[in-house]
């Protein structure tokens, strides 16, 4: 018994944070971590019907919130990110073209 729970609650968990860092990358996998917490609060008390204090629920909702806080900052900061690409690109693009014309009215 304890072989399997230690399989399936550590092996097969950190196989699957090592598998999620690679796409969401360092930041937004370990804050993701903390998320467990308020979903297993939500399902406890639909499932079970427990009942917890109010403390509880108002920390869940400040995970949630910080969890969300920072999705949305890294995914504005991706957006600028690609935006400064894209213009960097259209800036060599037109610098390229500049320097042919140049060239041609020299020749």
């Amino acid at each position: 018994m304890l072989t399997a729970n230690a399989v399936i609650g550590t092996v097969i968990s950190d196989y699957c944070w090592a598998r999620s860092v690679v796409p969401l990358g360092p930041l937004q996998t370990s804050l993701g971590i903390p998320l467990t917490f308020p979903i297993s609060l939500i399902l406890d008390h639909f499932v079970n019907k427990t009942s917890f204090n109010w403390a509880y629920y108002l920390g869940s909702f400040f995970i949630f919130g910080a969890f969300g806080g920072i999705i949305y900052l890294d995914y504005k900061e991706a957006q600028l990110k690609k935006k400064k690409d894209d213009d960097s690109y259209l800036v060599f693009e037109d610098t390229a073209a500049a320097g042919e014309i140049n060239k041609s009215d020299l020749t």
